[in-house]
């Protein structure tokens, strides 16, 4: 299944593609800052459930789309809980996920010529899905599609380098490739012959062996016939003794007595045959045998019980055969790994690690602090640009707040990535824009870490990047935590902390007391330490009084019984099962991954015409109560919560309880005309 973000016109869009990329069904979804609508989420789950997918891949373009992919995840984990019980959509439920998908070549597909003659009815945002989804089943036969007579490929970026060729010296380096990696353009065949061949086979139908291609115009030519037969399979093909039953391998006609001469002696030798009947008869056993005990010929010295002759001019062929005796058609390619965290970042932006760190960005002012610039950027990433790197003069201003607006265009350049957060760090001082620093190649291994080690010594210090302190805490209970390098520069920290299973979340600590003429000093840890309006001595006094605190909150808050991973789902549910006290409180805490280190507080209000539609009608309770929304800071006090502190659970929940209470007067009069009691019930707390 495959999914391209729309912003409303169109809106998100879902298409589900079968074994070979053929439309299946679409969905058209509206989203609301990259989040689901409940009635959105529904139809989702529902087109979920009916074609149960492998995979749900996202096309990755800006910001929205990442979100989009994580509240995908949140909708499959909110199902599982669900289905609890059912175990056959558990284990379907359990595998699967959405990933980010590189959006570059299905945009080039959408555009193309050739994606409006294979899916004529379909918009623009449906071709780009289902090339997504294709290019997922079979990236090279995507590749390939595009390499046809428009080119349309040369403009998918491949490399920096390429700049340097001509668009002929580029076509050619492709084609050289896919002949190198597969046959995909079949030998023998140029456009011409291949559109002749394919008009006939559509015209006479189903070819009963690959004999029978001879008779098509195009490929009867004896040379283009042993060129290409290897390569164009006919399947179920039947008749004519054993050379059919090789039809539907990889295995070249010429090659044919080769290979039954090697899986009957083999068959023979290790399977404990007899060769009584005709050898058609024998074959089929043989086959049959293979595909049942694999292990056998597995286990088959490839070079035994060949004549010498053959093992002189057919030895490579024979170990081919052998394969394709093993498994007939095996995909031979490496096996799908997820993008990292960096490859996720770099489809965003759109551009390379060196295009990002070397170029210039136009980026609008959102929003103006004393002491920073939050900016936008064109992509969606949000970028950040301090005061010391807004001018070179900077300590002759008192506040950013005096020279920037909201709305301002900056030209800036980046400094540095934080591809956990979304984030670049920006700076348009004077001397940076035109620095050396920028324009010179750097070392931009992308396994090396974006930041500058620190001659720092404490137990919870690591001189590691975001991505290595999440591989490092994977294994750890949550609240588990490690401090490590800022890659804003050397007077910033990062404390990053493992809120739950594949839930990060990290905190700047700002180092003062820095001077940055101090080559010597500036490794060193600055004092003192502010994490926001707190200020610390040193690193074990932020581990005292902040961490050690914040960490127990969010044990306390895993641990309550109102928490869980699906809060959405289950306040849904508590609703329809308890129809009979419609003024009773259904409410949930889970977490936030769209904010992490946050929580979610999902609860059911009722209305006066809710109310009244339950009491005439209980059937439709659960249907009518869409859960609110409310967002639980978590800090070292306790809890945040509507601008209060509560310094544990039982203070929230008696606040809640007092807050929703008073908020609803009205509905209390209308429930004691009723016979459903006065509402919400202590022990609901």
């Amino acid at each position: 299944m495959a999914c391209c973000w729309g912003p409303g016109k169109p809106a998100a869009t879902f298409v589900m593609l079968d074994y070979d990329g053929l439309v299946l069904d679409v969905l058209n979804v509206g989203v609301i800052e990259s989040k689901f609508s409940a009635e959105s989420k529904m139809q989702l789950k529902e087109f979920l459930m009916r074609h149960k997918p492998h995979v749900v891949v996202v096309g990755v373009a800006n910001w929205s789309c990442k979100l989009l992919q994580m509240d995908i995840n949140e909708t499959i984990v909110e199902m599982l809980h669900d289905n609890a019980g059912d175990i056959s959509l558990e284990k379907f439920l359990e595998i699967l996920y959405a990933v980010c998908g590189d959006e570059s070549l299905p945009l080039l597909y959408e555009s193309s010529n050739i994606s409006v003659s294979q899916l004529p009815a379909r918009d623009g945002i449906i071709r780009r899905a289902v090339a997504l989804g294709r290019y997922l089943l079979n990236p090279l036969g995507m590749v390939a599609t595009l390499c046809g007579p428009r080119k349309e490929i040369l403009s998918w970026k491949l490399t920096p380098l390429e700049k340097f060729l001509s668009p002929d010296d580029k076509y050619h380096m492709i084609e050289l490739v896919m002949v190198d990696a597969t046959n995909q353009f079949i030998s023998g065949l140029g456009p011409r012959k291949a559109a002749s061949l394919q008009r006939s086979l559509v015209t006479s139908g189903r070819i009963v062996n690959r004999k029978d291609l001879m008779t098509f115009p195009g490929i009867s030519e004896e040379k283009v016939f042993q060129n290409a037969v290897g390569f164009l399979r006919a399947q179920n093909s039947c008749g004519g003794g054993f050379n059919n039953l090789f039809d539907g391998t990889r295995i070249h006609p010429e090659s044919y007595c080769l290979a039954k001469e090697y899986a009957m002696v083999n068959y023979l030798e290790y399977g404990n045959g007899d060769a009584n009947g005709n050898n058609v008869e024998v074959l089929e056993r043989v086959l049959s045998h293979v595909k049942m005990e694999r292990h056998l010929l597995k286990a088959v010295d490839t070079h035994r019980n060949v004549r010498p002759e053959i093992l002189l001019n057919k030895k490579e062929t024979l170990n081919d055969i052998r394969l394709e005796l093993i498994q007939g058609f095996q995909d031979r390619r490496r096996p799908y790994v997820r993008p990292s965290q960096d490859d996720e970042f770099y489809m965003i932006s759109g551009e390379s690690e060196e295009a990002l760190c070397k170029g210039m960005v136009q980026v609008t002012v959102s929003r103006v602090q004393p002491e920073d610039a939050i900016c936008d950027l064109k992509s969606g990433l949000t970028g950040i640009l301090s005061k010391q790197d807004y001018t070179d003069d900077w300590m002759d201003i008192n506040e950013l707040t005096d020279k920037l607006h909201k709305g301002d265009i900056l030209t800036c350049r980046i400094k540095s990535i934080d591809a956990n957060c979304g984030q670049v760090y920006l700076t348009c001082r004077e001397s940076d824009m035109r620095s050396i620093h920028f324009e010179n190649n750097q070392d931009m291994d992308p396994a090396k870490p974006h930041f500058k080690s620190r001659m720092i010594v404490h137990p919870r210090f690591q001189n590691i990047s975001a991505n290595e302190a999440i591989k490092f805490l994977r294994s750890k209970d949550p609240g588990e935590s490690v401090i490590r390098p800022n890659c804003r520069g050397p007077s910033f920290l990062t404390w990053t902390l493992k809120v739950h299973e594949e839930v990060y979340a990290n905190t700047n600590i700002v180092e003062g007391g820095k001077e940055h003429t101090d080559a010597k000093g500036l490794p060193q840890i600055g004092k003192p330490l502010k994490i926001g309006e707190d200020t610390f001595e040193d690193l074990d006094e932020v581990m005292d009084l902040y961490v050690d605190p914040l960490v127990h909150h969010l044990k306390e808050m895993i641990r309550y019984r109102k928490f869980s991973h699906a809060a959405t789902s289950e306040v849904r549910k508590e609703r329809a099962e308890d129809q009979h006290h419609p003024m009773r409180l259904a409410y949930r805490i889970g977490l936030s991954l769209g904010r992490p280190g946050n929580f979610i507080l999902a609860y059911t209000r009722l209305s006066i015409p809710q109310l009244e539609d339950i009491i005439s009608n209980l059937g439709r309770a659960g249907t009518l109560l869409n859960p609110h929304y409310e967002y639980i800071g978590l800090c070292p006090k306790g809890y945040k919560f509507q601008e209060k502190v509560f310094k544990n659970i039982r203070h929230l929940e008696s606040y809640f309880h007092r807050y929703m209470h008073e908020s609803a007067p009205s509905m209390q009069l209308v429930a004691a005309k009723t016979n459903y009691g006065c509402g919400w019930e202590e022990e609901e707390f």
